[in-house]
């Protein structure tokens, strides 16, 4: 039960919702291939550039410096679980590891 100066504000608060294009374009993009594409961007950006990186390392020291290629490997899986976790949150991440490795014991 809203009185009149209530609905008048939610009026007002609505009026200018539904004029804002920004707002518009960013929940219109909710679709199915815009979530797609940001999990494509979430999921390659972080882990896709540092992989790429590391392997233009790895062409171009050659056989010399396996070493330095194996530390770079293990930093990169470092960061991408340091970026995982702030970005899910610990225990989001663990579930989510979880629920991973749970689902692989499934396929038979």
């Amino acid at each position: 039960m809203l009185n009149d100066w209530e609905l008048r504000q939610l009026a007002g608060i609505e009026e200018e919702l539904s004029s804002d294009k920004h707002l518009g374009r960013v929940l219109s993009s909710s679709t199915g291939i815009g979530l797609a594409c940001s999990r494509v961007r979430r999921h390659f950006y972080p882990a896709g550039f540092l992989a790429g990186a590391v392997a233009y390392m790895g062409l171009v020291m050659g056989d010399a410096q396996r070493g330095t290629v194996g530390w770079a490997v293990l930093v990169l899986l470092l960061v991408w679980i340091f970026l995982e976790v702030r970005a899910t949150g610990l225990r989001g991440f663990l579930l989510r590891a979880m629920q991973g490795a749970s689902s692989s014991y499934r396929r038979e």
